[in-house]
Order: C-alpha cells, then structure tokens, then sequence
C-alpha cells in the first residue's frame, strides 16, 4: 500500500486572506504524523486541502466552507502530495493546480480551472515534489509561475516519452475518469478518501465519533468498512474475485455445518445450488464478456473513425493540391492564351510590317520605273521640243536669207534704219537681259514660295496622319473605357453597389479605399462573429451533450432506479412466497403462527425430526446392508470374507483357490455325499481349497499380512478325508472348542433358492423403507432448506416496502428532471439548428464578401487600367490639339503662301509679258547690227556720229515711231519678210525657250535628248505606260497607308496585351511560343473550371465527412480509454456510411453499450442478492 512522504502547498491563502502559505513543505515520510496547531491556525484547512487531489468535486467542500471560495485570483495555488510507492518502486507524486475561472458565468459553469497532474520517479528528479518549477527562487523572493506557463511545462513533461507524467483538466469529465483511474493503479481509492478517510477528517472530533456510533467491531465493519469494500470491489469490477468470495463464503458455510453437510443429501443440495451460482456466474460473465465486447466495438470503431478522419484529411489535402494545381493550369493555360494571342498580334503585325516592307519595295521599283519612264518621256519631249527649234530655226534662217536679198533692193533708207534698229536692238537686248534677270529673281521668289507651300502641305499631311493615328489610338482606349463602364455596372449589379464616377469621370478622393477598408471591415466583423457562431455552436454542443450525458445519467439512474424497485419487488415478492411458504411448512408441523418471525425455533424443530428420521433410516439401512451380504454369501458361495491384502497376496503368486462352499455345489456330489462330507469336514464350507503345493508357497512367502480372523486352508489331496466328527454344533480341536452349525439346507439347491428368495424379499423391504424415510427426510430437509434460506424478517419486510415507496419517489422526480432535460435538449437543438442555419448563411456571405474583395481589388486594378486610359486619352487629346493647332498653322500658311504666290504668280506674268514684248522688241530689232551698218557706212561717219547723238537724245518710242516712219517706205515684200522673220524669230525663242524649261524642268543634258531619234508613237506609249505605273503607284500608296495604320492599332493592342498579361498573370514576357502546348484554350479551361468545381464539391463533401467523424468522436469522447483488444468485424462498410447512418451507428452503439452496462449491473445485483441471502 502506497503511503504519504511529503505534502507541499505553494500560494495558498485562507481565514479571509489573513493567513498565506507562501511555499511550504510537510515531511511526513510514509508515518503517522500529527499536525498541532493553534486554534484557528487552519489544521481543518490543510486537511480539506490534503484531500481535494483525491475526492470528486462534490467532496471538496466542507460543511463550514466550499472548497472554491480559498481561489479569488488568477495566480494558481498548488497542493502536492509525494506517495512512497510499495516494495521501493520510487516515488508519485500527486498534485492539484487550481485558481479562480478566468470566464464569465455565461461562458463556464465551472467557478474554479482545476489541473490535476500525476508524475511517476524512481528518485529525486526535475519533477518530484522539491524540485518541480512551480516558482521562482532568488535571495530575496520567491516569484510564482502564472497558470499557463505552468500548464505549458506539463505539457511538454507529457510529450517527453521518459518521464512518466500526466496531467488532467478535472471541468473535463472524461478526463477526470482516466485521472481517478490512474489513481487506482497506484491503489490511491477515491472510494476511501470519500467514504472513511474524509468522514473522519470531516470535524476536529471525527474519529470519536465514528467509535461513538459504532459500539463494537461488527457495527464499525459494517458501517464504514463493508461499504468502502463493496463499491471499490463493484469499481473495480473483478468478477472472478467476487466468485472466489462467493466459493469461500460456500466453504465456510460448509465447515460451519460440516456435521449436516457431510449427508450426502446436503452435498447433492450444495451442489444443486453450486450449479445456481455457476450459473449465475456464468450468466454475469457472458454480460461482462458483452460488455468488454461492446468496448472492443466501441474502441474498434473510434480506431475506424480515426483511421477515416486521417484518410479523409489526406483525400482533403490531395483535393485542395489537385484544385491548386487546376487553378495553376487554367493560370497557365490563360498565361498560354494570353501568350498566345501576344505572339498572333505580333505575327500579324510581323505580317503587316512585311505587306508594308514588300508593298514599300514595289512602289520603290515603281518610282525607279516611273523615274526611268518620265524620263523617256522628257527626253521624248524635248526632243520633240528639239525638233520644233530645229525647224523654227531654220526658218528663221531662211527669212534671214530673203530679207538680206531684199534689202539689197533698199539700199536709201536702209542706213537710218540699220541704225534705228541696231540700237533698238541693243537697247532692248540690254532691256531683255535686265527683264530676264528679274523674272528670274521672281522665278526664284515664286520658287521658294512653292516649296514653302509644299512643306505646309507635307506638314498638313504629317499632322493629318498623326490625327488618324491619335484617332485610332482615342477609340481603342474609349473602347476599353467602355470596357471598364461594362465592368462598372458589372460589379454594380452582382454586388448592389452604386458606384458612379463625377462629372469628371474619376471616383471623389479616397472612395475606392474607404470602400475596400469598408469591404475589409464587413468581412473581418462577419467572420469574428462566425467564429463566434462557431464556438457558440460548439459551446451549444457541448451543453447539448452535456445535457444529453445528464439526460442519460439520469436515464440510467432511472433504470437502476426501476431496476432496483424491480428487484425489491421481486424480493418483497419473494418475502410474500417465503412467508406463505413458512406458514406451510408451520400447518405441515403443526407448529403455531406465534412462532412465525422465529426462525431458529422453527429450524430446531425441523432439525429434531430430521434427526429422528435420520436416526431410523441409518437402522434401516445398516439392516439393509447386513441381509445384502447374507444374500450375497448365498448366491455366491462364498462364504468365508479374505482381507484385502490376503487377496493382492494370492494373486502376486498366482495361487487361485477354490471356496468350499463353491466346490460343495459343484463337486456333482449327490445332497447326503456332501452332507457326509460336512460333517466329517466341518470347516469345509468355511475354507479355501488349494493344492498341497501352493499350501506351501504361502508358508515360504516373505511377507507379514495380517488378518483379523483365521483364515482355514483344506489340501486339495485331503478332502474326502475324515477331519474328525463334532457333536452337535461344537467343535473341540486340542483346547479349543469352535462353534460351528452349518446350514445343511445350502446343500439342498430347492432349499437354497427359497432361502435367497427370502432373503430378496427381507431385503425390498427394508430398501422401501429406507426409501419412505428417505422421502420424509428429503421433504423435512427441502422444508428446512428453504426455511434455512429465507431471508426474510419483518424488519427486512417493513424496509422493503419503505425502500420501494422511495424509488417510486426518486424515479417520478427522475422522470420530471428528465423531461425537463429532454425539453432542455429539444430547445438546444433548435437553438443549434438556428445557429447552423445562420453560420451556413455567414459562411455564404463570407464566400460571398471574399469573392467581392478578389473582384473589388480586380475591379480597383481595372479603375486604374481606366485611369491611365483616360490619361492616355487626355494625352493623346492634348497631342491632338497640338496637331491640329499645328496643320491649322499649316493650312493658314497655305493659305498666306496660296495668296502670296498668286499675288507673285501675277508679278511674274506681269514681268513675263514685259519679258514677252521686249523679246518681240528683240526679234523685231534683230536682224539689225548696228555696228555692221557703220562698217558699209564710212563715207557717212560724221553724219552717223551726228545721228547716234541725236539716237541718244531720243526715247525708244520716238526712235521706234521714226522706224517705223522709214519702215513704212521701204517695200511691202520686205515689210512682210521682216514681219515673218520677227514671227519666226519669236517662235524660234519661244521654241528655244521651252526647250530649256523642260531642260531645267527635268534636268536633262543636251547631249541626252540629241542622241535619240523623235518618235511620236513611242512617246505615246511611254506616257500611257507612266500613267499606269503612276496609278499602280497610288494603289500601292493607299495599300502601304492601310497597312501601317492597321500595324499601328495592332502596336497598340500588343501594348494593351502585354499589360494584360502583367496585371493577370504576374508576367513581364509572354510565354515563349514553342513552349506553349494547348490547342483548345477554351476547351481546356472549360474542363479545368469543371473539374475545380468537382473537386470543390468533393472538397465538401470531405469536409463535411470530417466534420461528421469528428462529430462522431466527440459524442464518444467518453470512452477514449476503451482499448482494442480483438479486431471487429463490420456487418457493413463503415468508410461507406452517409453522416445520418454513421450518426445512427455511433446512438445504437452507445445504446447498446448501456444496455449491456445495465444488464451487468442487473446481473450484479442479482448475485450481491444471493450473497446477502
């Protein structure tokens, strides 16, 4: 027996805080120790507290104080308690860590946090009682550890595999089971502490009292030890034990009546209700078996449900990797999608940059063609050109020819008018030459002017193509701000949102995050108050099955109550029939009903006749017995009775003789030859018969037997010989006289057959009254037994009946406190189903409040998407107007230039018809040489010196007027020679001066037109071959321009694609193209989403397996301490059950289990029955 060496208490305040135990230990070492203290010093306090780590909670508390009301702080006080285990097995120390609950009311029923903790050494270690790290020791103070890091240091004690320490949290029910049981192992009995050692330690005067109420041993066994005894051994439940108890209180009775048991009625009677106890046994062992196989079930299918929880948690995790890994690959294959798309929009704008680069390289060959085409055509022109001065000129000379022949004709006047119109000629050469030089300026002016005019058409043109691009580019990004507006009232309608942008298009500062703040707020509150909801749920649950475990207690009370009341039922029914009983015994008797309540005079009475019975039956029978061996002599001959060891000796040598007697009826002899032979042998029929020789193995044989009576020997050779012959029945051998008279009637076979008929008949006789006193004493002991096993007194009567009056109260009170609890359930579980119904609400809500925080924060990348758009559109305005602004400077300066050159372009023409007349001027005046004419004139030197004076005085219209006045006298065949040769002049200058327009205009040399030869025909056809390569040319320009600007939209989508990808998918790059695989995108996703949404059913329905085992494990958490001792069959597949039929499964097993617990316990009050009676 385990016995106390140390007590500690560590913080332990008591009389209203007044008194603290700060740190102190009590060495007791395994003796009775005393404890004196002053009054009021706390002696009932320290044994209160010495007895709380071994009592339920109910036995804390004493009558003057409850245990709960010492703890009014969160620190926690400790009470240890060291035990020296037997036999030097080391040391357990036993301990209690209790403070005031940390929860409100509504939280926890329980007022204090009780751990209790159990810790096995051999020796002094980290964990016994000194040295366990409850507190903090330094010189000066000693610092206590708060309630949960003492808690943490328990657990990790409990998680080192080679410490043997356990710690328990008592408001746990099941848990405070498993720490009285381990209680138990080290024979710690909370029975006894509850019971004997706690009553005694009660009061001050405990002990005295409890001799004062109990005056001698039996009462003081009874009282306090029979009890203790009765409920561990019940506890305890060692069934073979109380066998062993019932065989010796058996062995007992028999040694007490040992004189009675040895009848051999009262051991077949003992028998006779052996075989009731075994078989009552045997039935309590079948239910205990039942039980122990309910708990292999039970144990069995815990084992089961967490083998399928770890299977479900697997399958769970595979679930959730499988629908991580379709989430990456409908990630990737949208990345590939995407990618994709990229590389289409890059191959097409690869295609449309190269239809750009080969419709280029085709309108460069035109140009080349068109180039060398113009400038066939110029050079067809100018020699065509060519050909018309050819001609002019050589009409001209040929006018030349004519006029000079004429004028040989007018040879008078013809010196005046050399003169005039040499002059003129060079005054108006001189003229022409001033006139050319500033049409030439003009020229360039105009010149310039039209290439100032061309650049502001190329601008215009440059600004115009800029506009079509910003255009293109503005209606993409109005695209995707429309895009945006579809994604806008998109999240406006699924999430009932009013989202609505100012009149500037932007969200007011700081919307958008107060909203997600807002978002992110709403779902933190609803999953806070879901995971309230939750542990409400679970609180609930626990209520439910606390109120559910009450129900069934009380339940099971009940039925104990029923079954007792059942059983004092069945008893009072059994006083009844034992008391008709001994009144029918007591008339059988005759004795009076005065003597009813007074067993033992009526069992003296039974015991006297009994005894008279007896004494004439053992008579009887010991006559029986003597006529039994007359009869067998006679039927068998033999007579003569040898002793046991004289028989073993006969046949250890192999004798074999013949009784006289024997050979007497077998000898053939006739009735007066054996008669004869009698006489003269008068121990013949007494006598073995031997050979001579075998007479003599018996004298030479080793052995001493010794008999109780002679043993008479007749040699075989010697029986016919005369022995001698006896007088009537005396027979006188050397001093000794024997008495002998044989009934010769035994030799007569008539006589000997009516002699052992008689004998048979003697012998009935007496066997039938044997058996009538047999009978009666069978009936008078059947009458005696069942007075002997009554049980009944009146004091047991009258408190049957008063016992059953309780139960009856105790279970109507029990019925109404379980229908209350019933009620109590039934309103949980709505306030549950509420609950649940609300959660799966809150859960859809929160699923649906995070789906609008992964959209909202979409949506807010989107809004940004759209703000950088609209930037973007805004830019592109700006640059726009800058565009416009600029081709309107452009088509302004046109306009200026336009207006400009017109006014010029009439300066010049203006020049150029002056230019015009002087040339007519020169052409008239230039067949005249001035100096020619003074060289045939050298005769008239002075007069012409006197007529270039008076020239030089005189304007050119006077000099012209006086031409003309001498022109006018000189022949009309001259006049119109000169006419024509002043036209053909003209066209000659013309015709030249065209010639060197076109030179100049197509930059031509002479050289280059003169070496080919006119060719109308070919000309053409070069000019209709050049205007169908010019109208190629502006087909290919237009298709070059098409192309560019759908290059330039595909740049921008490629732009828009790679930002996509970025913002979706976390890509800087698209995915190389050889490295994407899938064909069908939408195909593929389409089968993914399925699949992940497959998965995510299974997922639940997972989760929801998991939910249901572990509902199922809670529900049997009680009996956690069940271990498998057989594997179990299943009638059916138990990984196949729904969550209704598992539930169903674990109420019918826990049913089962209390059913086979409570036919057990019916069983063992059925024997506790007999043992009491």
């Amino acid at each position: 027996m385990s016995k106390i060496n140390a007590v500690r208490f560590i913080n332990l305040n008591y009389n209203n805080n007044s008194i603290r135990i700060v740190d102190e230990t009590f060495q007791l070492g395994g003796q009775s120790t005393l404890l004196s203290l002053r009054n009021g010093g706390g002696k009932s306090v320290l044994v209160q507290m010495m007895t709380a780590p071994f009592v339920h909670k109910q036995y804390r508390k004493t009558k003057d104080r409850p245990f709960e009301s010492y703890f009014t702080s969160a620190k926690p006080t400790f009470i240890l308690v060291e035990w020296k285990l037997d036999q030097g097995a080391g040391y357990c120390l036993t301990g209690m860590m209790v403070r005031r609950s940390q929860l409100s009311e509504e939280q926890s029923l329980e007022p204090l946090e009780v751990l209790n903790f159990i810790s096995e050494y051999p020796s002094r270690c980290e964990q016994d009682i000194y040295n366990i790290p409850l507190v903090e020791k330094s010189k000066n103070e000693i610092i206590l550890k708060n309630y949960n890091a003492c808690r943490q240091i328990f657990e990790s004690y409990k998680k080192d595999a080679s410490k043997k320490f356990f710690y328990y949290d008592m408001n746990n029910s099941a848990q405070s089971r498993q720490y009285f049981d381990k209680l138990a192992e080290y024979k710690i009995h909370y029975k006894e502490w509850e019971t004997i050692i706690r009553k005694v330690n009660l009061k001050e005067s405990g002990l005295s009292e409890l001799f004062s109420d109990c005056k001698n041993e039996k009462e003081l066994v009874e009282k306090w030890f029979v009890e203790a005894i009765e409920s561990k051994l019940n506890r305890e439940q060692n069934r073979m034990k109380e066998f062993q108890t019932i065989i010796e209180k058996y062995v007992r009775m028999y040694k007490d009546n040992k004189s009675k048991i040895d009848r051999r009625d009262t051991i077949l009677k003992f028998k006779e209700d052996m075989q009731e106890v075994e078989e009552n046994a045997k039935i309590y062992q079948e239910a205990e078996q039942q039980v122990k196989h309910s708990e292999n079930r039970i144990a069995s299918f815990l084992r089961e449900l967490y083998r399928l929880e770890e299977i479900a948690i697997e399958n769970l995790q595979k679930l959730k990797e499988e629908s991580n890994s379709c989430e990456d690959k409908i990630a990737y294959i949208f990345y590939e999608k995407l990618s994709m798309e990229l590389h289409e929009l890059e191959d097409e704008l690869r295609r449309r940059s190269s239809n750009c680069d080969m419709i280029g390289l085709e309108m460069d060959d035109l140009e080349r063609e068109i180039e060398r085409i113009e400038k066939k055509v110029h050079l067809y022109e100018c020699a065509k050109q060519q050909l018309a001065v050819d001609e002019s000129l050589e009409e001209h000379e040929y006018l030349k020819q004519r006029i000079e022949v004429s004028r040989k004709n007018e040879e008078e006047l013809e010196p005046e008018r050399q003169r005039i119109g040499g002059y003129l000629k060079k005054y108006y050469t001189i003229q022409q030459e001033q006139a050319s030089l500033a049409l030439e300026q003009k020229q360039a002016e105009r010149d310039h002017k039209k290439q100032q005019l061309s650049e502001q058409k190329e601008r215009e043109k440059e600004c115009q193509t800029g506009l079509e691009n910003l255009l293109v580019k503005i209606s993409a990004y109005k695209t995707r701000l429309e895009g945006f507006e579809q994604k806008e009232n998109e999240f406006n309608r699924n999430y009932r949102e009013t989202f609505m942008r100012n009149i500037l298009g932007d969200y007011e500062p700081g919307m958008l995050e107060i909203k997600k703040k807002e978002y992110e707020k709403q779902f933190q509150e609803l999953a806070r108050e879901h995971k309230n909801h939750n542990l409400k749920q679970m609180e609930l649950q626990e209520k439910k099955k606390a109120k559910e475990r009450n129900r069934e207690d009380k339940l099971d009370e009940k039925r104990r109550s029923e079954s007792e009341l059942q059983l004092l039922q069945r008893q009072g029914e059994e006083y009844e029939s034992q008391i008709k009983e001994r009144q029918k015994i007591m008339r059988y008797l005759e004795i009076e009903d005065d003597l009813l309540w007074q067993k033992e005079k009526i069992l003296d009475m039974v015991d006297y006749k009994l005894s008279q019975i007896d004494m004439s039956r053992g008579k009887l029978e010991q006559e029986e017995r003597e006529l039994q061996k007359e009869w067998k002599k006679l039927t068998s001959g033999e007579v003569l009775e040898l002793p046991q060891d004289f028989q073993e000796m006969l046949q250890e040598l192999e004798l074999h003789p013949v009784y006289g007697m024997n050979w007497l009826e077998k000898n053939g002899y006739g009735l007066q030859e054996n008669q004869r032979l009698v006489r003269t042998q008068p121990f013949l029929p007494y006598s073995l018969i031997l050979p001579r020789a075998e007479i003599k193995k018996l004298q030479v044989y080793g052995k001493e037997i010794y008999t109780s009576y002679p043993i008479p020997l007749i040699a075989r050779e010697t029986l016919e010989d005369a022995f001698m012959e006896k007088a009537g029945s005396i027979l006188n051998l050397s001093g000794i006289s024997f008495y002998l008279w044989f009934n010769e009637k035994l030799l007569d076979e008539e006589a000997l057959r009516i002699l052992i008929q008689e004998k048979g008949e003697q012998i009935k006789k007496k066997q039938d009254q044997i058996r009538i006193r047999k009978q009666e004493y069978q009936d008078y002991s059947n009458k005696r037994s069942i007075l002997e096993h009554h049980t009944i007194t009146k004091e047991k009567l009258d408190k049957n009946y008063l016992e059953q009056e309780e139960l009856r109260e105790k279970t109507d009170l029990l019925e109404k406190e379980i229908q209350a609890l019933g009620e109590a359930v039934l309103d949980l579980e709505k306030e549950i189903e509420l609950l649940v119904q609300n959660i799966h609400e809150e859960k859809q809500r929160l699923e649906y409040y995070r789906r609008r925080e992964a959209d909202f924060d979409y949506f807010c990348v989107e809004y940004e998407a759209y703000q950088k758009n609209r930037e973007k559109i805004a830019q592109s305005n700006r640059e726009k107007g800058k565009l416009e602004e600029k081709k309107k400077n452009a088509v302004s300066l046109q306009e200026k230039y336009t207006e400009e050159l017109k006014s010029m372009e009439l300066d010049y023409q203006q020049f150029l018809m002056e230019l015009k007349k002087i040339k007519e001027k020169v052409f008239q005046f230039a067949a005249y040489d001035m100096s020619a004419s003074e060289s045939k004139e050298n005769r008239m030197e002075s007069e012409s010196e006197k007529l270039t004076d008076k020239f030089e005085n005189k304007t050119p219209e006077e000099l012209e007027a006086r031409y003309e006045a001498i022109t006018s006298g000189i022949s009309l065949e001259l006049q119109d020679l000169e006419e024509r040769y002043r036209k053909a002049g003209r066209k000659l200058d013309k015709e030249r001066e065209e010639l060197k327009k076109k030179q100049k205009k197509y930059l031509l040399k002479e050289e280059e037109w003169k070496q080919i030869t006119y060719n109308g025909e070919e000309q053409l056809h070069q000019e209709i071959l050049l205007e169908d390569r010019k109208k190629k040319h502006k087909t290919k320009q237009w298709l070059w321009n098409e192309e560019d600007k759908k290059a330039a939209v595909l740049d921008s989508k490629i732009k828009d694609k790679k930002t996509i990808i970025f913002e979706q998918c976390g890509h800087e790059e698209a995915l190389p193209k050889s490295e994407i695989t899938t064909k069908d995108y939408e195909s593929d996703m389409n089968q993914l989403k399925y699949q992940l949404k497959e998965l995510s059913k299974e997922a639940r329905k997972v989760e929801a397996h998991i939910q249901s085992l572990e509902q199922n494990l809670t529900a049997l958490s009680e009996y956690q301490d069940f271990h498998v001792a057989e594997d179990t069959i299943w009638g059916e597949e138990i990984a196949a059950m729904d969550a209704k039929a598992l539930r169903d499964f674990t109420g019918i097993m826990r049913r089962d289990y209390r059913q086979d617990m409570e036919q057990r316990n019916r069983k063992k009050d059925v024997e506790k029955n007999q043992d009491n009676q």
